[in-house]
């Protein structure tokens, strides 16, 4: 099992570094946009498409990452005022719920990228591309921290699999 833990954490340090490439293209195009428009009088026609889809890659698959390392914004005045047992027992049934809807999320989407796959759906842009591709990845990213939820739920997070944040 503890193979398996690594395996899952080294792909979400992947998908990670990943993502940060596609945060680097979508800034580039944006830039090459701002450019070509104002400096040069002349848009680009595929800079908008381009970062649109960077950010859907960007944020889905930085997601399970954030998630295993708790880096998500959270409001904790309530459980602080709670003793360190039921701190304990609030973030486990808080990870437990976020594991099955982040979960259910991924499911339902897993069925319409089955769906866009089938029809042929591609994207409405200059550019576009089979829709299904961004579809998996929002189903990658939801359904890889649903299960870092889980592993935090019942006591296999990351640093009992023996791998640290080295991003």
């Amino acid at each position: 099992m503890p193979w398996l833990l690594k395996a899952h954490d080294g792909l979400s340090l992947l998908a990670f570094r990943i993502a940060c490439l596609a945060l680097l293209v979508l800034m580039g195009a944006y830039l090459v946009e701002v450019v070509a428009r104002y400096g040069f009088s002349s848009p680009t026609r595929w800079s908008s498409d381009l970062v649109q889809y960077m950010l859907c890659v960007s944020m889905s698959l930085a997601l399970p990452l954030v998630t295993r390392d708790g880096g998500h914004v959270a409001i904790t005045s309530f459980i602080e005022k709670l003793s360190a047992p039921g701190q304990a027992a609030v973030a486990r049934g808080i990870q437990a719920l976020g594991a099955v809807a982040l979960g259910f999320a991924a499911w339902v989407f897993a069925g319409v990228a089955l769906d866009q796959a089938r029809q042929g759906i591609e994207t409405v842009a200059a550019f576009a591309i089979p829709k299904w591709w961004l579809t998996a990845l929002v189903v990658m990213g939801l359904g890889s921290a649903a299960l870092h939820l889980l592993r935090q739920a019942v006591g296999l997070d990351a640093a009992q699999a023996g791998h640290e944040m080295d991003v």
